[in-house]
Order: C-alpha cells, then sequence, then structure tokens
C-alpha cells in the first residue's frame, strides 16, 4: 500500500509540474484517495486482527532474552532468533 501511494503521488506531481492541475483526471485522484484510506484502514484492522487471534489462543507466555524470542502458547512453541 505504501508502494502504491507513493506511486500515485509521484504521478500525480509528475503530471501536475510538466502540463497543469487539470491534467490530472479524476481516476488518478479516486485511485490516490481509495489508496490512502485502504492504508489507514489496515493500519486499524490490523490490531484488531491480533487481538482476536490472542484472544482465540487465550494465555501467551513470551519470553524476550539474548537468544531472541521465544511465545508459548497452549497449542504451540514459537522461537524466533
Amino acid at each position: 500500500m505504501w508502494g502504491l501511494g507513493a506511486f500515485l503521488a509521484f504521478a500525480i506531481a509528475t503530471t501536475v509540474l510538466t502540463q497543469c492541475i487539470e491534467a490530472v483526471d479524476t481516476s488518478t485522484w479516486s485511485a490516490f484517495m481509495i489508496s490512502c484510506l485502504l492504508l489507514a484502514a489496515v493500519r486499524q484492522m490490523t490490531p484488531l486482527g491480533l487481538l482476536g487471534y490472542a484472544r482465540h489462543r487465550r494465555e501467551h507466555r513470551v519470553t524476550v532474552d539474548a537468544s531472541g524470542i521465544r511465545t508459548v502458547t497452549e497449542w504451540h512453541t514459537q522461537e524466533t532468533g
């Protein structure tokens, strides 16, 4: 999403600098606005998804030390170095 938003912003800026603001059509503006709205929605929905996952898995035990991060639940253990 960041890449799409940056590409559309670059395309709009290039069009405005080389031609004029009227040269940017409504489909470009709408695509830019939709990508910005989706980016904001993803930032809001990600924590809610993680919260749902944590509730489903019940109790989590997380240990952080020099060797990495270890997460233990009722059903699985995950280690990241």
